[in-house]
């Protein structure tokens, strides 16, 4: 199983949901601090995927398609006051759950599956967070380690994205340790630096509007963007390039 010489030859093109910064199919992590707008960011993405003609995303251009948002650490009441105040309401809804979904190993990979088959352009799934779909006390996963355990759940999701030719975007926290590497402050094992594609990262200034959002993948350029939340729109603006 090889590769061939004709493997080397045929004509790739890379796709973006959100170019240049988000390829199309893959895995990818948004890590950042408790209540730091991680979540709020990601809902803005699913309804500028979802619907078309919204604009940019933190000023980037996005393809449209079909949204699977599970906003696991969210509930019904709070989702319906983010959308509100988002100026979302009229606006096409993503298939959107809460509180709780089947994790991983116990019918989630299926029900990603149903899910593609029952929508007609599925683009893009969002897990908020990934700790909700994560399995604990798995007998085959008893025995290892905290890295051997994120890359075998992590890998499964990766799988999933392609082969669904998905986009799949999970939420993480940073830990409260100081680190030299600032992607070393994703929370857990190293394993979401190994599996994932491209890691994106919210870094909030305390308490100001300003932030930024940045990004490292194997198919990415790397990048570092100024965003500021902007208190009348309940979502975060482009300002520029770090």
């Amino acid at each position: 199983r090889a590769m061939t010489e004709a493997d080397f030859h045929k004509k790739i093109e890379r796709s973006y949901l959100a170019s240049p910064i988000i390829c199309e199919v893959g895995l990818y992590v948004v890590a950042g601090k408790p209540k730091g707008g991680k979540s709020r960011i990601l809902k803005d993405l699913a309804y500028k995927v979802q619907n078309k003609g919204l604009g940019t995303w933190i000023g980037h251009t996005v393809v449209n398609g079909d949204v699977l948002l599970l906003a696991l650490e969210d509930n019904e009441d709070s989702m319906n006051l983010d959308i509100k105040e988002m100026g979302y309401q009229n606006k096409l809804k993503p298939t959107t759950f809460v509180d709780d979904s089947p994790s991983l190993d116990r019918g989630l990979e299926e029900s990603l599956k149903l899910w593609t088959e029952e929508v007609s352009n599925p683009k893009l799934v969002i897990i908020d967070t990934f700790q909700k779909i994560k399995p604990l006390g798995e007998q085959k996963t008893r025995n290892a380690n905290a890295y051997e355990v994120d890359y075998h759940y992590l890998s499964k999701l990766h799988s999933i994205a392609k082969e669904l030719s998905i986009c799949i975007i999970y939420v993480h926290h940073l830990s409260q340790a100081d680190k030299a590497h600032s992607w070393d402050k994703i929370m857990g094992s190293t394993g979401h630096q190994g599996v994932t594609d491209a890691m994106y990262m919210l870094e909030r200034d305390e308490g100001t509007n300003q932030a930024t959002f940045k990004g490292i993948g194997r198919n990415i350029a790397e990048f570092k963007l100024d965003i500021l939340w902007n208190n009348d729109t309940f979502k975060f603006d482009y300002v520029g390039d770090s």
